[in-house]
């Protein structure tokens, strides 16, 4: 048998084997394939993978939202209105009614009047601030949280109390750590005090919790970096302790996790 007869055979058996296999593939619709082995021609079935889902559009938040109010929003960043003091050291808390509040900072590096002693709220789809009553302490680098009823829990710090109306500015009159605490009503514009911390503490982090209480985590208290966590509870209008972290913190990051446990990451210590 010469080559040329060899490769003519082997042309006609390749051709019936793929006859049958188209053959036997069209007797009916399966949900698994068949794979070959070129060398022996020994098919061996392999279960299919279970089909994957259609994939489905993501949520657009923006899209929605733009939807339900008729409006168009372009990616980008527009001026707004401008505050009635520039400050640093400052919370910004977006309340319930959508609207904006900032809370406390310094509007300069001076000793004397640094801390600016009022918030401002910059209602929804407004460019106008509108000031908001004293406080009762000035303070920066505290924490500023949503409660469920709508109010704010405004912890810590570093400053003093605020001078009354009327009151002469003593000439020295420096800022020390705050363990104080305070609630602002948006609905009143009143300022109500809160029991204190069992420490005074600044550049600490703040959680609110499933159930609504806020946990007040790490901080520094004077020369001190702290591990302590504080739970605020607006039902008792009282505070707790919970078992300090491994490793005291201050000016670090929190996050709540989607299984509601608290990620703490970063630290800085003195």
């Amino acid at each position: 048998m010469n080559f040329i007869n060899i490769l003519r055979l082997t042309l006609i058996f390749q051709c019936v084997c793929l006859f049958g296999f188209i053959a036997g593939c069209s007797v009916e619709t399966r949900n698994y394939i068949e794979a070959s082995d070129t060398l022996v021609m020994d098919f061996t079935v392999v279960p299919a993978k279970t089909p994957l889902p259609t994939p489905t559009a993501t949520p657009d938040p923006v899209k929605e939202v733009q939807e339900e109010l008729g409006i168009t929003l372009e990616p980008g960043w527009e001026l707004m209105g401008e505050l009635e003091f520039g400050r640093w050291g400052h919370t910004a808390t977006l309340l319930q009614n959508d609207s904006i509040l900032i809370i406390g900072g310094r509007k300069r590096l001076s000793f004397r009047r640094a801390s600016v002693v009022n918030g401002e709220i910059l209602p929804l789809g407004s460019t106008e601030w509108a000031t908001t009553s004293r406080f009762n302490w000035e303070r920066t680098f505290h924490t500023a949280s949503l409660l469920p009823d709508g109010r704010v829990l405004v912890a810590g710090g570093t400053g003093r109390a605020v001078l009354k109306e009327g009151e002469e500015e003593p000439l020295f009159r420096g800022n020390k750590d705050l363990n104080s605490a305070e609630i602002y009503d948006p609905k009143t514009d009143e300022w109500e005090n809160a029991p204190d911390m069992a420490y005074k503490k600044q550049l600490a982090q703040a959680i609110t919790l499933e159930d609504g209480r806020v946990m007040i985590i790490g901080g520094r208290s004077g020369v001190s970096t702290l591990n302590s966590i504080e739970v605020y509870d607006p039902e008792s209008n009282s505070w707790s302790e919970l078992e300090p972290m491994i490793q005291s913190r201050m000016a670090h990051s929190a996050v709540k996790l989607i299984d509601n446990r608290i990620l703490v990451t970063v630290e800085c210590h003195l």
